[in-house]
């Protein structure tokens, strides 16, 4: 917190000129980030909300400034179980993503793969599953096949297989996950898609 304590009162500084509410907004937008990292999310939510509300007003409610803003502001809802919020904010980080980069561009496979986990949770299986798939054939085209960048949308997809009940599809994805972030020592990744793994042999040896 000490590191953060001096970006504070600048934040709750009046910023009467376009400069300095840009600044005030990137401020907030690496706080919130920050604040996010440390599983401060109430703290979190103030500064990242008001980022985006800045990023509106100075750069368009469709800018790609703030379809970053509420890209964060969807992974924080959902990392926090608050699936509605987190539906809303990452349809529309997609929608201005969609706008404004290429259907190739690894930036909107990030997005996608949110997106493709909240659909799963809501039980909106089809559409995970188009998402997922979306994200992973980005990511596989802009990355090589055994990089550290693929293994996040090749586990999602995976678990979302793992929800739909569909096993044999699940398998070889969570594994290849869990090689990908041995391979590049990630181990929060692996133990991710291992117990995805586990589960997955739990639900098969049911009746």
């Amino acid at each position: 917190r000490a590191g953060l304590a001096p970006l504070e009162p600048l934040l709750a500084a009046r910023a009467p000129t376009r400069n300095a509410r840009l600044a005030a907004a990137h401020l907030n937008n690496g706080l919130g980030v920050a604040l996010f990292i440390q599983s401060r999310h109430a703290e979190a939510l103030v500064a990242l909300e008001r980022n985006l509300a800045l990023f509106s007003e100075l750069y368009g409610d469709d800018s790609p400034q703030a379809g970053l803003g509420a890209q964060n502001l969807a992974t924080l809802y959902y990392s926090s179980a608050q699936l509605a919020l987190a539906e809303e904010k990452v349809e529309l980080s997609l929608a201005i993503h969609r706008k404004h980069l290429t259907a190739d561009d690894p930036r909107l496979a990030i997005v996608l793969d949110l997106k493709a986990r909240i659909d799963s949770d809501l039980g909106r299986t089809p559409e995970a599953i188009a998402h997922a798939r979306e994200a992973l054939a980005i990511s596989e085209k802009a990355y090589a096949a055994d990089s550290i960048e693929v293994a996040t949308p090749v586990g999602t997809l995976g678990e979302v297989y793992l929800m739909a009940g569909d096993f044999d599809a699940a398998r070889p994805l969570l594994q290849r996950s869990v090689q990908l972030a041995r391979v590049h020592d990630r181990a929060h990744l692996e133990l991710n898609s291992a117990r995805s793994l586990g589960l997955l042999e739990t639900y098969r040896k049911q009746p």
